[in-house]
């Protein structure tokens, strides 16, 4: 009895051995517990017990190695597998530290961008403030959050007013306040057909696009561009008035070009009764949808007009428009309208310098539109003198011909 108890145990010490390697269980199962089962058999019989008793611990044996998990299903080698690999891995190595940031000199840092405050008011109060051309929900006066280290476009715009904008870059942790008196002006409605034009007063963006309404105009007489990509420019001339509202409705069309050249070149050229800056041979972008009187005007020749019909979109029309040459008579009508024109270029490039020099003192951000405005109307100021002493110089060589 005690020899097949010692059997048995090792039997179990062997099954343990093998808990992981099901073939190897069997094999044990099969070479060393029918021996001993046979053993104490014998054993058990000389001692005239019952067989059933005599076959119970070895059948115990079975069950429990047949129960072990090395006997359970385990199609996909996972056990295996996970002690193959338990025992040819090396040793991970160690994780790399992470390389500490570089800190830059404090002399080469960038500089911090912080919030600050500024409080805006207005003459008249409750005036709606924008901030970089979004409304802020307020209304003067209001207490912003503005940075330091950039731009920031405060703009304060009151239905029947003329909206005033400011470009302010506050330093840093310097709280700001601004006063603004607010002039009185004509609102205007603009639509347009198609929508999505800018808007322009006397060179000055005042609307994104349209359809919109500009809170006040200035009074007086003012020159409106509606301009979109792909299409022609429109250009009409408006009077604010205080007591009635601007409403303008405007067609827009698909942009053409007319070539215009001129006999003898360098006669400066003018569309519909306006100058376009340009002088022959010039390239200049027409409406497609309506005709389009050009003029060309030199010192020493009379000046010349010619209709040009519709030009279909996209396409390039070329003019030629001869002259003839001046006579005395002539020539001293011309010098009048040119000394005319030339005090009224004047006069719009003063006021033009004097809003320049507003918007600078008060860092507005239409400074930079005003002073491309600035250099066009001074390139044609330059020209028109230039024109006159032209004009005069033709006057004495008519004159001494003549006599």
């Amino acid at each position: 009895m005690t020899l097949c108890l010692f059997w048995g145990m090792g039997q179990l010490w062997l099954l343990s051995i093998a808990w992981h390697d099901r073939n190897f269980a069997w094999l044990v199962t099969l070479f060393f517990i029918p021996p001993s089962a046979l053993v104490y058999a014998i054993i058990e019989k000389e001692a005239r017990k019952p067989l059933w008793l005599t076959l119970l611990l070895p059948l115990a044996v079975v069950v429990i190695a047949a129960f072990s998990p090395a006997f359970r299903a385990d199609p996909e080698g996972e056990l295996l597998r996970a002690l193959a690999l338990e025992e040819d891995r090396a040793p991970a190595p160690p994780k790399p530290r992470a390389p500490r940031p570089v800190v830059a000199p404090a002399d080469e840092r960038p500089p911090d961008i912080a919030a600050t405050y500024c409080r805006v008011r207005s003459t008249p109060a409750g005036a709606p403030v924008w901030l970089d051309g979004k409304p802020t929900g307020q209304v003067t006066p209001a207490k912003l959050t503005l940075y330091a280290g950039r731009d920031n476009v405060v703009s304060v715009r009151l239905k029947g007013f003329v909206p005033t904008s400011e470009n302010i870059s506050p330093n840093l942790n310097q709280n700001t306040e601004r006063d603004y008196t607010l002039a009185p002006g004509t609102p205007m409605g603009v639509r347009s057909v198609p929508q999505g034009a800018k808007v322009l007063v006397d060179g000055q963006e005042v609307l994104a696009q349209t359809p919109g309404e500009v809170e006040g105009v200035p009074y007086g007489e003012h020159e409106v561009v509606l301009r979109k990509k792909g299409m022609a420019d429109v250009i009409v001339q408006v009077t604010a008035k205080e007591e009635k509202p601007l409403s303008l409705d405007l067609t827009l069309y698909a942009e053409a070009r007319v070539r215009v050249k001129s006999l003898p070149t360098h006669a400066e050229v003018t569309m519909d009764g306006r100058p376009t800056g340009e002088f022959t041979p010039a390239v200049v972008v027409v409406s497609s949808e309506e005709p389009h009187v050009f003029e060309v005007r030199h010192p020493k020749y009379l000046p010349a007009t010619l209709k040009v019909s519709p030009v279909p979109p996209g396409e390039l029309e070329e003019v030629t428009i001869p002259l003839e040459l001046s006579t005395v008579q002539t020539v001293s009508e011309r010098i009048g309208e040119t000394e005319e024109r030339l005090q009224k270029q004047a006069a719009e490039r003063a006021r033009l310098v004097a809003k320049l020099a507003a918007a600078k003192k008060r860092g507005k951000p239409e400074a930079d539109t005003l002073e491309s405005e600035l250099t066009r109307r001074e390139r044609t100021l330059s020209s028109t003198k230039a024109d006159l002493a032209e004009l005069k110089t033709v006057l004495e060589v008519l004159t001494k011909r003549r006599d």
